[in-house]
């Protein structure tokens, strides 16, 4: 395990964001469902595991390091923040953020395969955790891939080989998780599942949004790529919207991406000074 109190550097040789929005990025990760509209002509002719292998090739492009500038905003019932986000990724390995207002460093986070730091250079403290806890705190199955995914603009979760079931829908193709009757059963039930409807453009070629729901904590959530740019032969978004609707009401934050890099030599530092003591839960 490394320690909180020296200077971690990683560094990726391959070629070719404070605790807010680490919680939000983490939520994204598991919530769904609006039924679709009808929809008729070419859409009605390609299949269920035509739109996996489609989706699934997208997941499979390689990004074995990434960079990006976020223009972040951030807004619920109460709050509404602005702010800038510094992330970089070594692909299976680690992900880190920065995150400045006003060009004022506010919080520095790193997350490896197994662990969350953050060093909160506002109150001078830090707080370390396993990524379990995420899952006791959000009912969420957090993996770091799927993080990477989501910020890559790549479908969260698709699995090749498991059973997906069309939707209608008037412009996109869209698959869901659960099949009617197994949507009936979570909702007559309220178990645990997570459904997941993912929307694929008609040519085949662009994933725009995915729609996650919990039925048992009333959480669902909308995410939608667009702007998409291609670097070093991969579309990354350059907007990325989501709205969460929860229990605790409705947040919504925007992503604008600047000055993207993939694969391409990165170098993480993260830093906890000496000084700083652990953050009270207070």
């Amino acid at each position: 395990m490394m320690s909180l109190k020296r200077k971690l550097t990683l560094e990726s040789t391959m070629r070719n964001s404070g605790l807010y929005i680490l919680a939000i990025f983490t939520v994204l990760l598991t919530s769904c469902g609006r039924k679709g509209q009808e929809f008729g002509g070419e859409l009605k002719k390609v299949s269920a595991e035509e739109i996996v292998a489609s989706l699934d090739s997208i997941a499979d492009q390689d990004i074995r390091s990434f960079y990006a500038k976020f223009t972040t905003k951030y807004s619920d019932s109460s709050k509404n923040y602005n702010f800038k986000t510094s992330l970089r990724i070594i692909h299976d390995s680690i992900v880190s953020a920065d995150i400045r207002y006003s060009a004022i460093p506010i919080l520095n986070s790193l997350i490896t395969k197994d662990s969350l730091f953050i060093s909160n250079r506002r109150d001078k403290c830090y707080k370390k955790a396993e990524l379990a806890v995420l899952k006791e705190q959000f009912g969420i199955n957090f993996k770091q891939a799927d993080l990477e995914h989501l910020f890559y603009g790549f479908p969260v979760g698709i699995v090749p080989g498991k059973e997906y079931h069309k939707e209608a829908h008037e412009s996109d193709l869209v698959i869901c998780s659960h099949s009617k009757k197994e949507l009936k059963k979570t909702a007559k039930d309220g178990g645990e599942d997570i459904i997941t409807r993912y929307y694929l453009s008609a040519d085949r070629t662009t994933y725009s949004r995915v729609v996650l729901e919990s039925l048992k904590d009333s959480v669902l959530v909308d995410i939608k790529y667009s702007e998409r740019e291609v670097v070093q032969g991969v579309a990354v978004p350059g907007v990325v919207e989501i709205e969460i609707n929860s229990p605790n009401g409705l947040m919504q934050i925007r992503l604008g991406y600047s000055k993207v890099r993939v694969n391409e030599e990165e170098q993480i530092v993260f830093v906890i000074p000496d000084s700083y003591e652990e953050c009270s839960d207070q």
